[in-house]
């Protein structure tokens, strides 16, 4: 229409995310982790732990979107025992229901382990 000014649209910003995450079962029980109650975003909220060695067989690539930035995101996955010790908590499937929960950790465990029923 003449005279009207079209409204410019953001650009989308694309980043990798920092370090990949682990998805890490043992049994019915899933490895999460809490952030500190004064982080400075989603303080108190469960997610899955980083992944601070990149070897091994990516289980999933998937972009996350908040506000104008697209990250995109690697999730490694595994069974059974773990040796070294990680920051975080086993948790049974039928728990992270009642879980505050990021959106990224939802979106993963929603893919990868469906009966979770999150």
């Amino acid at each position: 229409q003449c005279g009207q000014r079209l409204k410019r649209v953001p650009t989308r910003r694309r980043k990798q995310a920092k370090q990949p995450y682990l998805l890490l079962r043992l049994g019915n029980r899933i490895l999460l982790r809490q952030r500190a109650a004064s982080a400075r975003l989603m303080p108190g909220m469960w997610e899955l732990p980083s992944a601070h060695r990149t070897g091994g067989t990516v289980k999933m690539r998937l972009r996350h979107s908040i506000t104008d930035t697209d990250y995109h995101i690697a999730v490694f996955a595994g069974e059974g025992s773990i040796r070294a010790p990680l920051n975080g908590i086993w948790l049974a499937l039928p728990t992270l229901q009642r879980l505050p929960l990021t959106g990224l950790t939802r979106k993963i465990l929603q893919r990868l382990a469906p009966e979770t029923n999150l």
